[in-house]
């Protein structure tokens, strides 16, 4: 009898990190799609008062490759033409006064004719340490 409540209780134990682990990662999917909405909505702003973009609504990827280290970084793409071009997506930026949010990177892509920009979302030091490091290697 003993040897079987050690067995109970050893399972009873994994069941409950496992459970603990799958409700950790709903809260971190919970809270990555509540950071990707507002920046969204703040990267929407910023382009629709430069005259950007007006009427599209834009959704953004997280950039995987840092997001795993909470580093809240997003890429855009705006099809090239008169309104959409690397200048005025920079200069949108350079007039934001939203502290929350900086341009990492912008680049046209000439196989797809689209403006890419990565936007930082300065909500955590990860993301912070993040945008300083890339500005000392600017």
């Amino acid at each position: 009898m003993p040897i079987l409540a050690v067995v109970i209780a050893g399972a009873l134990v994994v069941l409950l990190i496992i459970i603990w682990v799958v409700r950790r990662r709903q809260r971190v999917q919970a809270e990555h799609e509540r950071w990707m909405r507002a920046i969204d909505l703040a990267v929407g702003k910023a382009l629709h008062d430069a005259g950007i973009a007006v009427g599209v609504k834009l959704a953004g990827q997280p950039v995987e490759a840092v997001w795993h280290r909470q580093v809240m970084l997003a890429h855009y793409e705006l099809p090239v033409g008169t309104q959409n071009t690397e200048q005025q997506v920079r200069a949108a930026f350079g007039n934001v006064a939203l502290s929350q949010l900086a341009l990492t990177d912008v680049w046209v892509q000439a196989e797809n004719q689209h403006v890419n920009f990565d936007v930082a979302y300065l909500v955590n030091d990860a993301t912070k340490a993040y945008v300083a490091d890339l500005e000392r290697v600017e």
